[in-house]
């Protein structure tokens, strides 16, 4: 009953969770099959328990999807904003001014590679291992 009752139900919500991969989506589809059908009150003793149970479960899908969307739509695009927009939110991440320098690099002027190791001054694992923390801050 469950399966039905969510089959019937998901689609009156505007958006649902997505994973990123099959393997994740499928494993998330099977769990949540597996909690709703045990969470469902047996037929035996009522029809109707696994409406709530699927309103819930495709409501916190509703929430889930809505956070990731916001968050999503929150970050900026690094490479459309201003100069002083993106020195700002560079600071904001905790960049200091040199690694500002090669996140410019690295982001608004597309620099990989030789290039970008050259421009740096480092070896390629140093600036490989620099442009992996700055990364990390921006997406931090």
């Amino acid at each position: 009953m469950f399966c039905i009752t969510h089959l019937i139900i998901r689609p009156q919500f505007e958006k649902q969770y997505h994973c990123g991969t099959t393997a994740l989506c499928l494993f998330t589809t099977l769990t949540i099959a597996m909690l709703g059908i045990y969470t469902t009150i047996p037929l035996s003793i009522s029809l109707v328990s696994a409406i709530p149970v699927a309103i819930g479960v495709c409501w916190i899908g509703y929430i889930v999807q809505d956070r990731i969307d916001l968050q999503y739509k929150l970050k900026p695009n690094l490479k459309m904003i201003s100069e002083s927009e993106f020195i700002s939110y560079c600071k904001l991440k905790g960049l200091d001014n040199y690694e500002i320098k090669i996140a410019r690099l690295i982001i608004r002027d597309d620099l990989k590679g030789e290039a970008l190791y050259s421009t740096m001054g480092y070896s390629k694992r140093q600036a490989i291992r620099i442009k992996k923390k700055i990364i990390f801050k921006l997406n931090s």
